[in-house]
């Protein structure tokens, strides 16, 4: 089984808040822990490995849409295993259709700007499918508190291969602040944190000082700074329009 660290995909954000999002899952795969098992969409494929290891089958899951953080397995074995809840994941890659995907008008707790996605007609989002198990589903809603859940129609997924979806809903996180636009409120497109930073230091949410230390410099103080998250976030508003 390859590893995440031999992928490249390993990231703590709570440590590197500039390197958000994180590398994106490459394949569709059953993560255990830190490691991948490429799927290929056969048949009955997920339900008997998961029957191996002792974990809830396909039907009992909850399919979530992974948009921005969420799509680096990394990233989502430290939330779940953070709260103790089994790091077994199904996940398979696809696009979804009719949406896009923009930055959160406001400063997470992490210190960055994260992802949202937004409704769009005739786009597309790379995204991720995660089969989570009604603890996995509560553990991930615990850090989604900015962020709404909804249900969205399965027949708006093309997944490239994974596993069945059968015809139930999917479930995807929607920032409540909304998408964050420019001075005339079109979304800005979603981008690394040098861009939304610099973006937000041309309008003024951000102290342009700040901003020309980069990144690195300005996502640790984010994060270290509880009040000026809040001061930032609250000069977004003007910028940002409703997801839907």
């Amino acid at each position: 089984m390859p590893t995440l660290r031999s992928l490249n995909l390993a990231v703590d954000l709570r440590a590197e808040p500039w390197r958000y999002p994180g590398p994106a899952l490459p394949f569709s795969a059953l993560q255990v822990d830190d490691h991948l098992i490429a799927l290929h969409g056969a048949a009955g494929e997920v339900d008997r490995l998961l029957a191996d290891m002792g974990a809830a089958p396909l039907a009992r899951r909850a399919l979530v849409v992974g948009i921005g953080s969420n799509r680096c397995p990394d990233v989502l074995r430290r939330k779940l295993a953070a709260a103790g809840a089994a790091t077994v994941v199904p996940t398979g890659v696809g696009v979804l259709h009719g949406t896009d995907v923009g930055h959160s008008a406001h400063v997470s707790q992490g210190g960055y700007v994260a992802a949202t996605p937004f409704a769009r007609r005739g786009a597309t989002a790379a995204v991720t499918v995660s089969a989570l198990s009604a603890e996995q589903l509560s553990c991930l809603d615990a850090t989604e508190g900015s962020y709404d859940r909804r249900a969205v129609a399965a027949d708006r997924l093309t997944l490239q291969q994974g596993f069945p979806l059968g015809d139930r809903p999917l479930l995807m996180y929607v920032s409540r602040w909304g998408v964050l636009g420019d001075r005339d409120r079109r979304p800005l497109p979603f981008g690394t944190q040098d861009q939304v930073l610099t973006h937000l230091g041309e309008l003024g949410v951000v102290d342009p000082q700040l901003v020309g230390r980069g990144a690195q410099h300005t996502t640790t103080a984010l994060a270290a700074d509880p009040q000026l998250r809040r001061e930032v976030s609250e000069r977004m508003r003007p910028f940002a329009r409703p997801c839907t």
